[in-house]
């Protein structure tokens, strides 16, 4: 936490610390939707400031499970919505809601590829201790990264840099957003 709260911003024992939104009903399925799920909330925090960069924020709703899910809202306090616990991962993706799904090492289900797959969402692997399978694209430029998960050709990546991690998430939820609109529940 100390170094959340140095590093982020992260509030310190705030009388007025705001509300969050929770729930799967809070979410906009209308936009793309970025699922973030974990324990590091690093990943998290670079979508959400590539957004604010590119005055997108309001075009993309970023939600999160379990530790991660309480980091962003610490870290961003107005937009970030909690969908629920552990408990709920495999429930809000079949929903099919979420477009692009981020994972990190922990609180992970062991089938998450599988069920994001018949769902037609993509899974991005934020941490080499959870690779998933996945080819490592950390090094490739985004918009060849971006491409292969849209047209299928894998079902996720590893991206170990967080800021090519973001840019990756955001493009590709853009653009599967509406290929995707037969899956998301309403």
């Amino acid at each position: 936490d100390v170094a959340q709260i140095v590093a982020l911003g992260f509030p310190k024992a705030d009388p007025e610390s705001p509300l969050v939104d929770l729930g799967i009903g809070t979410v906009d399925a209308s936009k793309p939707v970025i699922l973030v799920i974990g324990h590091n909330v690093l990943p998290s925090a670079a979508i959400i400031d590539l957004l604010e960069e590119t005055n997108q924020r309001d075009k993309v709703e970023v939600v999160g499970l379990c530790c991660t899910a309480h980091d962003l809202t610490r870290y961003e306090k107005k937009k970030a919505r909690i969908i629920g616990t552990i408990s709920w991962q495999l429930r809000f993706i079949r929903t099919g809601i979420p477009d692009v799904i981020v994972i990190d090492e922990q609180c992970i289900y062991t089938d998450i590829v599988e069920e994001a797959r018949k769902m037609g969402a993509v899974v991005l692997a934020a941490s080499d201790k959870a690779l998933r399978g996945f080819p490592d694209r950390t090094y490739v430029s985004a918009d060849s990264v971006v491409e292969e998960l849209v047209s299928g050709k894998i079902p996720g990546a590893v991206i170990l840099d967080e800021e090519r991690l973001a840019e990756v998430a955001v493009k590709t939820a853009f653009r599967l957003a509406s290929l995707r609109a037969k899956y998301k529940w309403s």
